[in-house]
């Protein structure tokens, strides 16, 4: 598996497929796995994702623990597969880092492609305060004790009974934990904001197509319509539950976002 070296810290990533590249990050918590899942099989594309620092195979590094530095990363892995600009989206944490690379570098974003995106300018949004309370959990006590605890959360119970889906997407970061210091990431992402202000948005000049759902109390729609209404050139679109319908949730996503970066490339 490729790897490149930030600021002493070993990054993996990948690149799939053939054609022209689409970059996309992963969610907090979750590994590049996630892009090439979604995007399986899409055609004249390739899909270039890393593991952000402190997920998966990268290294632990929690002075990388923000979106600037998450950006960055991406940029340096960029310059790594010579691709000078492409469209770079992400999921949730993804779309933020997306976001912060369009502000940093926007020679090289050609489209933004935000897929439920889950902060705005401020740390600490109301919608992940149980990931940070997990991240906290797992920082002090360890994934065994904070599962417990978490399991008696009475915010995660009403959500577990509410929509089980995000429940689980919950569970399943936990389970990726494998010690105490790998929940820090969850606790310190949780803590920063991906862009200064509403306003800056407006600077950012390329299009963009942003995705949301109703039912998702972790990316909640109308943050996505926040963030719709401040980019100048932007879409905003609607997809299927991701935690009621999930399979007809990613095949909208993988439709929505294929149009999307055949129009701004202008390729097929």
């Amino acid at each position: 598996m490729p790897e490149l070296e930030f600021d002493s810290r070993r990054i993996v990533y990948e690149r799939a497929g053939e054609g022209t590249p689409l970059v996309f990050q992963h969610g907090l918590g979750a590994d590049r796995s996630q892009a090439f899942e979604l995007f399986k099989g899409i055609s004249g594309r390739s899909v270039l994702a890393a593991d952000a620092p402190s997920h998966a195979d990268s290294e632990h590094a929690p002075e990388l623990h923000g979106f600037d530095a998450m950006a960055d990363v991406v940029a340096a892995m960029m310059d790594r597969e010579s691709v000078q600009a492409a469209c770079v989206g992400g999921i949730s944490m993804g779309s933020g880092i997306a976001l912060s690379l369009a502000l940093r570098h926007p020679e090289r974003v050609r489209g933004l492609v935000l897929v439920r995106p889950a902060w705005l300018d401020r740390p600490h949004p109301d919608n992940l305060e149980l990931i940070a309370r997990l991240g906290e959990w797992i920082v002090r006590h360890g994934p065994e004790d904070a599962r417990e605890r978490l399991d008696s959360d009475e915010a995660f119970r009403a959500m577990r009974e509410a929509i089980p889906g995000a429940a689980a997407s919950i569970t399943s970061a936990l389970a990726r934990c494998r010690d105490a210091q790998s929940g820090r990431v969850l606790r310190d992402m949780v803590a920063q904001a991906p862009f200064p202000s509403l306003e800056s948005l407006r600077t950012v000049r390329c299009p963009a197509l942003v995705l949301a759902c109703e039912r998702d109390p972790l990316h909640p729609v109308e943050l996505a319509r926040t963030i719709a209404s401040a980019l100048p050139d932007s879409e905003l679109r609607e997809v299927p539950a991701r935690y009621s319908a999930p399979d007809e949730h990613a095949e909208a996503v993988r439709a929505s976002v294929t149009d999307f970066v055949e129009r701004v490339s202008g390729t097929p």
